[in-house]
């Protein structure tokens, strides 16, 4: 048991060293200290999760998320911080950044109404009054960092804590994410509704599996399909900046048809009851009457 855990250790040493290192050269220039830097930072918090993860306790522990929040906010932060004063976002990053910041949706009123996304997002920026490049930077590194945040519980709920540390730290590693959050993009508020659309999903699955179908019954059921349409509204805010949840909706159906299969009668009603409310949940935010194409 001592070997295997040494060997665990030895190559989680070794695969954290080798991402730190492929994260700071794919994202900083080509100076040699900003690669230490940012190789030295990810290592000490890869090893710092993974000995926060060794041992699973039954507690709710609110330190790892947080820790994992402020590694990708100061990662983000610090990288758009250094890249402000040179980005130039062009072609439809442009026309959002501009649309932001004056507020003004009728210089391009073709394009905005064939792209609706293309008008939500830098609508909300400018009544949100994030009408700055430095401000959207900001806003989109604490987007990136909430997403960070899911997936680390995405990874609880499927496995444990330290899968969801481990698939947190490669986000947080990954470098065309780090360099993606410096242009001025609906795809950020769109990833971050996928990601809730997704923990939302596997909570309400684990809920319907461990309903009681033989005492309080009708309150557990009632909980249960509220929460449906929570998701479903989750998936129409979504549909709002990019509708990456109709994705998600397909998979649902088709997962939906397998659960169905090996429910008993009582968890088929409720499974049926729960994909109509998201369904519901959906339409009620996001109607369905949008002409086609208007939302890509």
């Amino acid at each position: 048991m001592k070997l295997q855990d040494s060997i665990g250790k030895t190559y989680w040493s070794i695969v954290s060293v080798f991402l730190s290192l492929l994260f700071g050269l794919f994202t900083i220039d080509d100076n040699i200290r900003y690669v230490l830097l940012s190789a030295s930072i990810l290592l000490l918090l890869f090893i710092v999760i993974r000995s926060d993860t060794l041992h699973e306790t039954g507690k709710e522990d609110i330190k790892t998320p947080v820790l994992l929040f402020l590694i990708c906010f100061v990662t983000r932060y610090l990288y758009c911080n250094f890249m402000d004063g040179n980005i130039d976002q062009i072609y439809d990053f442009k026309n959002l950044l501009n649309a932001t910041e004056s507020g003004i949706f009728t210089d391009d009123l073709r394009y905005f109404r064939m792209f609706l996304h293309k008008f939500f997002y830098p609508f909300f920026l400018h009544i949100s009054h994030i009408t700055t490049q430095s401000r959207i930077l900001f806003f989109q590194s604490i987007c990136a960092s909430c997403i960070t945040v899911l997936l680390f519980y995405i990874g609880k709920e499927i496995d444990g804590k330290r899968l969801g540390a481990i698939q947190a730290v490669l986000y947080i590693m990954w470098p065309a994410q780090l360099v993606y959050t410096q242009v001025v993009a609906e795809d950020h508020m769109a990833a971050f509704w996928t990601v809730l659309i997704v923990f939302l999903l596997i909570r309400l699955i684990k809920r319907l599996e461990k309903i009681d179908t033989t005492q309080k019954y009708r309150h557990d059921a009632v909980k249960l399909f509220l929460m449906a349409i929570l998701t479903g509204g989750a998936c129409g805010i979504c549909a709002f900046f990019k509708d990456w949840a109709l994705v998600i909706l397909v998979g649902v159906m088709i997962c939906g048809l397998y659960l169905f299969i090996g429910y008993d009668v009582q968890r088929r009603i409720c499974l049926i009851v729960c994909i109509l409310c998201i369904l519901i949940g959906r339409i009620g935010i996001f109607p369905s009457y949008f002409p086609p194409g208007q939302i890509r």
